[in-house]
């Protein structure tokens, strides 16, 4: 990325207003568009970071400091989901959420693909409620030994949670999937 004030390239994706300034214009505000939530981001050259804030809350209360190396790294690298279903209308559902929230999703269908692709590189698997107990097992032990990523499973009501599954949830509600998926990939659980 580079600065947008003094005549330097801007990048632009998918609508997001990625424009940044430099040292050589500190202060300058610029507006992104980020998985769905606007930030207001103004170099501070006295640290030479980024303070970064949510553009509902303006105060510095709400500020965080972070270096270029953390903007560029939070920014273009969205977190991958596996999404493994039996059901093809469950996972294709499921997928478009993700999807809209901004994650990369890798969808599995029945057990042929769930086998195929437990090996995937994936910041969390997320086995529906669709899939049998037997193979949400082998899936995880087949997911584990590729990856230590943590393990969503999506659970029928009253069903118990997999001792192998770091997290279960009861999520038939589309925003209380997606809350779930968000509160596991940002490590605030």
């Amino acid at each position: 990325m580079s600065c947008t004030h003094c005549g330097g390239s801007q990048k632009r994706e998918s609508g997001d207003r990625r424009q940044v300034g430099c040292a050589k214009h500190p202060g300058k505000r610029v507006q992104l568009l980020f998985m769905g939530e606007e930030f207001n981001l103004c170099f501070t050259a006295h640290k030479s970071s980024w303070a970064v804030t949510s553009a509902g809350r303006q105060t510095r209360a709400h500020s965080r400091i972070y270096s270029d190396e953390d903007i560029i790294r939070r920014m273009s690298l969205p977190k991958s989901v596996l999404c493994v279903s039996w059901s093809p209308s469950l996972a294709s559902t499921r997928e478009m959420l993700l999807t809209q929230a901004g994650y990369t999703v890798i969808s599995a269908l029945g057990e042929e693909e769930a086998a195929s692709r437990c090996g995937a590189k994936a910041d969390l698997l997320v086995l529906g409620h669709s899939v049998p107990r037997n193979e949400k097992q082998a899936g995880i032990k087949c997911f584990r030994q590729h990856s230590q990523a943590p393990v969503l499973s999506l659970l029928r009501p009253g069903q118990a949670k997999l001792p192998e599954a770091d997290f279960a949830v009861e999520a038939f509600n589309p925003a209380d999937f997606v809350q779930a998926v968000q509160t596991i990939l940002s490590g605030n659980y």
